[in-house]
């Protein structure tokens, strides 16, 4: 209970702590338009004007495999079926069964 009451005391003396002045705002996305408000629903013009990155799906890891599996053995591995088992999901993609609908 002393110690809790030192640092009680000692936090009662302290200066009180200032909040951080608040940043400017610097508008990045030059294309979509600055509303009045973000309420509700902005509507498909509102986020048509956004500039999109598309998903490209891509099988492949950018861990290499083949790396991995050296790498196992020259650390002398003992579990290298195990190590095969990773390197043929970084490979090949790891069964992660079906989405349920």
């Amino acid at each position: 209970m002393r110690l809790w009451e030192k640092k009680l005391n000692k936090a009662t003396r302290m200066e009180m702590e200032k909040e951080p002045e608040l940043k400017e705002f610097k508008k990045v996305n030059h294309n979509v338009a600055e509303l009045e408000s973000y309420e509700g629903e902005l509507g498909e013009d509102y986020w048509e004007a956004w500039v999109k990155n598309p998903y490209k799906k891509e099988r492949a890891s950018f861990i290499d495999h083949e790396a991995l599996i050296e790498v196992a053995e020259e650390v002398g591995e003992t579990e290298m079926m195990k190590v095969d088992e990773i390197a043929t999901m970084l490979e090949f993609g790891a069964d992660i069964g079906e989405l349920q609908g």
